[in-house]
C-alpha cells in the first residue's frame, strides 16, 4: 500500500501526540518536521489546520540545510562560525558570507515563525520539541521512555519507535560532511531500537512478530555481524532451527560474495543449530523454555490430581465437580503433558476452549490455586498458535486474550497492580488481533476495574470511554455492564446527572438471563453488577445509603447464584457495611465489617481484605469509643492482625 508524503507526516505526528497524552498540561507544536526519509515540514494555522511549508523555506537556499543542522545540534544551539563551517561554501568575501546567512535565517523564520529561531552575533538556536517537533528527537525519546518502562507497556512506545525509523535514512540529501556523525549515531539507535523491539515481542512471547523484525534488521544491516548473531540466537531460542540454518547460509553466501569471511563466532554458533526431536521439547522462547521431564509433568501432575481427587474431600463436601468438569480436567492434563508442536495443535483449538472454559467455572468457584497453576500451559500454546499464519490464528488470539483476562482478574484480586496492567495490554492487544470486538470491550472493562480499585477515576472514565466507539457492535450483557461502569465511574466523580442518566441506561440494556449471553462465558457478568456496581455504588458515592443498602439487600435476597462466587459475596458484604456506616448504623455496621473481614481471609483476597480495613478506620475514626467498636478493634486484633 502506498502513501502520499502528506499521510506518512500526519501518522508520525499521531504517534507522538498519542506518546506524549499523559502531560495534558504540555502545549501542542506548531511545526513539526520529517528528518526521517524524505524531508517534510508542515506548521498549524490559526484555525489549528496543517500546511505544508517547505517551499516556503526554498530549495535553492541554505536555509534547508542550516534548519537541519540546527534540528540535530545538541539543544538545537551552535556557534555562528560553526554554522558558516558546516553549511555555508568557503568564501574570501564575507560580507557575502554575512549575506549568505542573513538569508538563510529569514528564509528559516518565514517558514516557521519568527519566534522559533532565535540569534545574536555570537549564536542561533530553535525552539525545543514542544514548540517545534521533530521526528528523530521524538524517536529518541521514545527509546528513552521505554527503557523505564516493563513489558507490555514499553512495546506500544517501541513500535512507534519502529515506525518513525522505517521511514528511511536521516537527512536525506544532505551533503556536507557534518551530516556523517549524526548518520552513525542514528544508525545506532535505530539498531536498538529494532533489537528492544524484537526482545520485547520475545518477551511476549510474540514469535511471528520477533522473528519479523529481527529479519527486517539483519535485511537492513546484511553485513552486520552483531545483527546477524542476534536474528540466529533468537531462532535458536524459539526452537526455529531450520530458519536459523537457513539464514546462516544465505548470510554466508552474501558474505562470500563481497569478499568478507564470517567470523569464527558465527560459524561456532550455525554449528548449534541442530534440530532436537519434537517429541522432547515444549518449543517457547528461552524465558518460557520448559522441558517436560523437568518441570511441567511433575507440576502438573500434582496440580492436576489435586483436582481430580478433590471429590474425597471432605472439607468440600457437597461442591464436588459433575463428571463433564472432571472430563475437561482429565483432558487438560494430557494436553499440559503432551508434546507442543505448532503444526499439530488446529485439532486441539477446541480442547483449548473447554479447558479455559473449566478454568473460568473454577476461578470464580474459589480454586484460585489450581487455576494459576494450568494457565501457564495455555499461555505459552497459544502464544505460538496466535504467531502462525493459519486459519485458526484469530481464534487462537482470542483464546490468549481470554487467558490474559482472567490473569488480570487475579492480579488485581492479589493487588498486583503493575503485572495487572501488563496482562491487560496484552489481552487488549489479542483481542484486536482477533478482530473481536466484545473480547476488547471485555478487556476494557477489567482496565476501568483496575483503575477503579487504584482510585484513578479519570483513568477509569476513559477505559469507558474508549468502548463508546465500539458498543453499538458488542452483546447486549457488554453493552449494560459499560453502562453500569459509567454510572458508578461518574457517581465518584460526582457527576450526578450523567450518573443517573446511565443507570437508566443500564437497565435497559441488561438482559434479564445474562448466562444466555455469548459474552457471559468470559466475563461472568450478572445482574449482579448492574444492582451493585450500576446503582448501589453509584448511590453511596452520591450519598444516598439507604437506597444503596436497599439494592444490596435486593441482591442478597433475589440474586443467589452470583453469591456462590467467594469473591463477589466478600464484593457485598464490603458495600453492606460501607453503606450501613454511611447510614450511621454503628452496631449493624461493625456486625457486617466483621463479617465482610472473616470472608475476605477465608477467599484470601488481599484487595478486599485491605478495602474492608479502611471500612473499619472510617468506623473507628468516627465512633472510636463506642463499645462495638472497641469490641470490634479486639477482635481485628487477635483474629487477623497475626496473620
Amino acid at each position: 500500500m502506498c502513501y502520499t508524503h502528506k499521510e506518512i507526516v500526519k501518522y508520525i505526528y499521531s504517534c507522538y501526540e498519542g506518546w506524549k497524552m499523559r502531560d495534558k498540561d504540555e502545549p501542542s507544536p506548531l511545526v513539526h518536521v520529517c528528518l526521517l526519509g524524505i524531508f517534510g515540514l508542515e506548521k498549524r494555522d490559526e484555525q489549528g489546520a496543517w500546511t505544508s511549508a517547505e517551499q516556503e523555506m526554498g530549495n535553492k537556499t541554505y536555509a534547508r540545510p542550516m534548519f537541519k543542522r540546527l534540528l540535530c545540534a545538541p539543544g538545537r544551539c551552535l556557534p555562528r562560525e560553526r554554522l558558516i563551517r558546516d553549511v555555508l561554501p568557503p568564501e574570501k568575501d564575507p560580507h557575502l558570507t554575512d549575506r549568505y546567512l542573513r538569508d538563510a535565517v529569514y528564509k528559516i523564520r518565514h517558514a516557521i515563525g519568527k519566534e522559533a529561531l532565535r540569534g545574536n552575533a555570537v549564536s542561533y538556536y530553535l525552539a525545543d520539541q514542544t514548540t517545534l517537533w521533530s521526528d528523530l528527537e521524538a524517536a529518541e525519546n521514545l527509546l528513552h521512555e521505554a527503557e523505564r518502562l516493563p513489558g507490555a507497556r514499553a512495546l506500544a512506545l517501541l513500535e512507534q519507535a519502529h515506525a518513525l525509523y522505517g521511514r528511511g535514512e536521516p537527512l536525506e540529501g544532505e551533503t556536507g560532511q557534518w551530516r556523517y556523525a549524526i548518520l552513525a549515531r542514528v544508525e545506532q539507535e535505530k539498531k536498538s531500537c529494532y533489537l528492544a523491539l524484537g526482545h520485547a515481542y520475545e518477551q511476549l512471547h510474540m514469535l511471528w512478530h520477533a522473528e519479523k523484525t529481527y529479519r527486517e534488521l539483519a535485511e537492513l544491516y546484511p553485513l552486520d555481524e552483531a545483527v546477524l548473531g542476534s536474528l540466529l540466537t533468537f531462532l535458536q531460542r524459539a526452537g526455529m532451527l531450520s530458519e536459523a540454518k537457513m539464514y546462516y547460509e544465505q548470510a554466508r553466501h552474501f558474505f562470500d560474495e563481497e569478499g568478507l569471511e564470517l567470523s569464527e563466532e558465527i560459524h561456532a554458533l550455525a554449528r548449534k543449530q541442530t534440530r532436537p526431536e519434537l517429541t522432547s521439547v515444549i518449543v517457547l522462547p528461552h524465558i518460557a523454555h520448559v522441558h517436560k521431564n523437568a518441570d511441567v509433568l511433575p507440576w502438573m501432575l500434582a496440580e492436576t490430581q489435586g483436582i481430580l481427587e478433590e471429590k474425597t474431600s471432605n472439607e468440600l463436601k457437597g461442591q464436588d465437580m459433575d463428571e463433564q468438569r472432571r472430563h475437561l480436567l482429565q483432558q487438560l492434563f494430557v494436553m499440559s503433558t503432551a508434546s507442543f508442536s505448532p503444526f499439530l495443535s488446529t485439532g486441539m483449538l477446541s480442547e483449548y476452549a473447554k479447558g479455559i472454559s473449566a478454568c473460568w467455572d473454577l476461578y470464580f468457584e474459589g480454586k484460585t490455586q489450581y487455576v494459576m497453576s494450568l494457565l501457564p500451559v495455555y499461555r505459552f500454546h497459544l502464544a505460538l498458535l496466535a504467531q502462525l499464519s493459519s486459519p485458526i490464528q484469530k481464534q487462537a488470539c482470542a483464546l490468549a486474550s481470554q487467558v490474559y483476562q482472567l490473569l488480570c482478574e487475579h492480579a488485581i484480586d492479589q493487588e498486583n497492580f503493575d503485572f495487572a496492567q501488563e496482562t491487560n495490554q496484552l489481552a487488549l492487544l489479542y483481542a484486536q488481533y482477533a478482530e473481536n470486538t466484545n473480547l476488547q470491550v471485555a478487556t476494557l472493562i477489567r482496565r476501568a476495574n483496575l483503575f477503579f480499585h487504584t482510585l484513578q477515576l479519570e483513568k477509569a472514565l476513559q477505559a469507558y470511554q474508549q468502548t463508546l466507539p465500539l458498543v453499538d457492535g458488542i452483546t447486549p450483557l457488554l453493552r449494560g455492564r459499560v453502562y453500569a461502569g459509567f454510572a458508578e465511574v461518574c457517581a465518584m466523580l460526582q457527576q450526578r446527572q450523567e450518573a443517573f442518566t446511565y443507570i437508566g441506561l443500564a437497565h435497559e440494556h441488561y438482559p434479564l438471563q445474562p448466562e444466555l449471553d455469548t459474552a457471559f462465558n468470559y466475563t461472568r457478568i450478572t445482574r449482579y453488577s448492574l444492582y451493585v456496581f450500576g446503582e448501589g455504588q453509584a448511590r453511596l458515592s452520591l450519598n444516598q445509603p439507604e437506597e444503596a443498602y436497599k439494592n444490596f439487600s435486593y441482591v442478597e435476597k433475589n440474586l443467589p447464584d452470583p453469591l456462590a462466587d467467594p469473591i463477589t459475596r466478600v464484593d457485598l458484604a464490603y458495600y453492606q457495611a460501607r453503606a450501613l456506616a454511611l447510614g450511621g448504623d454503628l452496631e449493624a455496621s461493625c456486625a457486617q465489617v466483621l463479617i465482610a473481614a472473616t470472608l475476605a481471609k477465608k477467599a484470601g483476597s488481599k484487595l478486599y481484605y485491605n478495602k474492608i480495613i479502611n471500612t473499619y478506620q472510617g468506623i473507628k475514626a468516627k465512633w472510636k469509643h463506642e463499645r462495638p467498636v472497641i469490641e470490634l478493634e479486639g477482635y481485628f486484633h487477635s483474629h487477623f492482625c497475626a496473620d
